[in-house]
């Protein structure tokens, strides 16, 4: 995402082998690993909480809704920041277009994530993440989403072997 922004994208096959690698060491240990957009306890539209007006502070005390986007000198500044102090410092004013723009972000209006199974778990993903692989264009689906659709099977069929391993029926 930075320094590393120019490099390749990821070897998915990889990362997913070696996450299940990961996974089974940390269950060995009692450990939980998770993968952000994996979340198979989870049914949501968003996310995160940039749907959701989330008031982060940067340092000149303007507000972002991602908490990736702390610097106004990020390239997608002008996506994630929609308030300013006010002139007397007595408030703040904000931008309702961009505000409005953030609160579209659910995964309802994706049209890429229409028929994945993975949808409502992964809430479309990471918006900031996705304008990094996609650009200003409408999402068009990363490496991430294959990582997602792995690792949420992986979670699925674990639910399921858990459960006696002909279904699972769980109420979130």
């Amino acid at each position: 995402m930075g320094r590393w922004k120019e490099a390749p994208t990821a070897e998915t096959t990889d990362f997913i082998l070696n996450y299940r690698k990961s996974l089974e060491i940390a269950e060995k240990h009692g450990i939980a690993l998770y993968f952000s957009a994996a979340r198979i306890d989870v049914l949501t539209n968003h996310f995160c909480g940039i749907t959701q007006d989330t008031f982060a502070l940067s340092p000149d005390g303007n507000v972002s809704a991602c908490y990736e986007v702390f610097s106004e000198d990020n390239e997608f500044s002008d996506v994630f920041f929609y308030g300013a102090p006010e002139q007397n410092k007595e408030g703040y004013k904000f931008n309702l277009k961009v505000l409005n723009n953030l609160r579209d972000q659910v995964v309802n209006n994706h049209k890429y994530c229409e028929g994945c199974y993975a949808k409502w778990h992964c809430a479309g993903d990471c918006y900031n993440k996705s304008l990094t692989v996609n650009g200003r264009d409408n999402f068009q689906g990363s490496d991430r989403c294959h990582i997602t659709r792995e690792l949420t099977k992986d979670l699925i069929l674990k639910k399921i072997k858990d459960s006696g391993g002909l279904f699972w029926h769980e109420s979130i």
